[in-house]
């Protein structure tokens, strides 16, 4: 499948991080978009707005449109995101 540069550049900076850390870490803000959980999206996101573009290593919109959280996406568009 077709990777755009964001994607290898996303996928690279996860290979190292997993290498240096060895184990999966998100913030919450990511696992809410992946997850689809809007709700907790929200609530994160009204405490603290700019999380709509905190990088771990890529910013949530990244995380939610991977896994086809459209929901999430269009709450972090509505919030901001890019």
């Amino acid at each position: 499948p077709y990777l755009t540069p964001t994607d290898r550049a996303c996928l690279l900076r996860l290979s190292r991080l997993w290498v240096q850390v060895g184990v999966r870490r998100m913030a919450p803000v990511h696992d809410a978009a992946e997850g689809n959980d809007v709700e907790a999206l929200q609530r994160l996101l009204d405490a603290n707005p700019q999380l709509s573009e905190a990088a771990d290593p890529c910013p949530p919109l990244y995380h939610a449109c991977r896994a086809g959280a459209a929901e999430a996406a269009q709450c972090l568009l509505d919030r901001g995101a890019s």
